[in-house]
């Protein structure tokens, strides 16, 4: 599954969900869910990329120098584990994931909890 069409099913549930609960106060309950999802997406991002040289392909083109990148791609540490350090947070941003059309639970429900 292309990260366009899981972002564009992920967009409607968040926004569904986020309507049904506005009267509640949930901002940091948004903050942690917010991290979780985008920890998620970093997962599957990376098990997109299988392979230690699209992984390595992937982090250079993200920004990450050559050396660094071939040592984390070739990583033995488990999809969680890396999804949730440094590495994927610093090259697969949140301005990335907004960027392809994520939407913030946290930014979302506040826009949506102040009217």
């Amino acid at each position: 599954m292309s990260m366009d069409y899981r972002i564009s099913k992920l967009n409607p549930v968040i926004r569904g969900w986020i309507n049904y609960f506005r009267i509640c106060d949930m901002n940091t309950l948004m903050k942690e869910m917010d991290s979780w999802l985008r920890v998620r997406i970093r997962m599957c991002i990376w098990k997109q990329w299988k392979t230690p040289q699209r992984r390595e392909w992937g982090l250079r083109k993200l920004g990450m120098n050559a050396f660094w990148a071939h040592v984390n791609a070739n990583s033995r540490k488990g999809i969680m584990t890396i999804a949730s350090s440094g590495i994927m947070k610093r090259t697969v941003t949140n301005a990335i994931l907004k960027r392809k059309g994520l939407l913030s639970l946290a930014d979302y429900y506040q826009l949506v909890h102040s009217h």
